[in-house]
């Protein structure tokens, strides 16, 4: 986690634009699917489900979901034995559902996102003991997202296959616009055993990943579109994190340190443990402040801790307030004065 860094250099970026219309395709099944390949499983560097490679492979893109993207109607509730809302990004391994899966839930009447993960035990159907499901939740509240129509989301998943019950090493995660603690993160049983290791014909060495859209039109009879960019697929998550646009970082706020200390009445940003919270920079403190209720919106400052401290972040509980915690020195707090840009 680090602060924005815009495109490279001299660097160009085209979405891509895909749309799945109301209209019963011509197998008169009810399947639609428009997908496009990242990696394929073949490929040694893709995430492996042999039991001589345990790698984890990282896939970053930004998505947006159209301004004209119509929210799919109620059907039955999400759950792990069903395929609900429309799929966004899958690892799949040649053969069977895909292992792991990016779904969209819309039958609150909004956009969240959940990871679906199943196993050999589980293979041909999903079921209840073999498949879970994780929501992709606001690291500090514990609330799951809601995506809005419109705005880019820049994601990371993380995906280490391990179909053994036994040893049970699997690993799924996925991040936020680059928040300092992950969205969904599970570990379990996940993938298919090769065929090359006595599994199913036609399952493959490896994970390959794509994204898309790719729903059953009972589900979703209505015209939706989605926005894929900044593609990339890397062994780390920072490799991976999908850069910032000129335009996104001329969004962005800047800071200037003013002073040291806090707010005498202040706010440090705390996990679910109770533990202090670190982060890597001070927009990423930022960014955080501003999903914390207990935190005034729009802060005209943060504390950013330093030294032993380093990384900590404390917000403003009032507009205006004294300033303590002056005498830590080194091991304290800078005060940083943030500039947002214009409306």
């Amino acid at each position: 986690l680090s602060d924005p860094a815009p495109a490279p250099s001299g660097g160009t970026s085209s979405a891509v634009r895909v749309a799945l219309a109301s209209i019963m395709p011509a197998d008169g099944q009810g399947m639609q699917k428009i997908h496009y390949l990242i990696m394929t499983g073949n490929n040694f560097d893709a995430p492996q489900a042999t039991s001589a490679r345990d790698n984890t492979g990282y896939t970053g893109f930004a998505v947006k979901f159209d301004d004209a993207y119509q929210v799919a109607p109620p059907v039955t509730p999400v759950d792990v034995t069903t395929n609900r809302g429309t799929q966004i990004w899958q690892a799949w391994q040649g053969s069977g559902w895909p292992p792991v899966q990016l779904r969209t839930n819309e039958t609150n009447g909004d956009i969240r996102l959940y990871l679906k993960m199943t196993n050999d035990s589980c293979r041909g159907s999903y079921k209840a003991g073999c498949t879970a499901i994780e929501y992709l939740r606001d690291g500090a509240t514990g609330n799951d997202l809601t995506f809005e129509l419109g705005r880019w989301y820049r994601i990371v998943l993380a995906t280490r296959a391990d179909p053994s019950a036994a040893s049970s090493s699997g690993y799924v995660a996925a991040w936020v616009d680059n928040g300092p603690l992950p969205a969904a993160e599970w570990t379990g049983a996940v993938g298919y055993t090769p065929e090359s290791e006595g599994g199913q014909a036609g399952t493959i060495d490896g994970l390959s990943l794509s994204f898309g859209m790719y729903r059953h039109l009972a589900d979703a009879p209505v015209d939706q579109a989605v926005h894929f960019d900044r593609i990339k697929y890397a062994q780390t998550k920072e490799e991976a994190l999908p850069y910032y646009t000129a335009e996104e970082l001329a969004a962005m706020p800047t800071f200037d340190d003013v002073d040291d200390g806090y707010c005498s009445s202040n706010h440090e940003l705390k996990d679910d443990r109770g533990k202090s919270m670190r982060f890597d920079s001070p927009f990423a403190c930022l960014m955080a402040v501003e999903s914390d209720s207990a935190c005034i919106a729009s802060p005209a400052a943060v504390s950013f801790g330093k030294g032993a401290r380093a990384g900590r972040c404390r917000c403003d509980k009032i507009p205006s307030c004294s300033i303590n915690g002056k005498g830590l020195g080194d091991d304290g707090f800078d005060r940083l004065s943030v500039v947002w840009p214009p409306q």
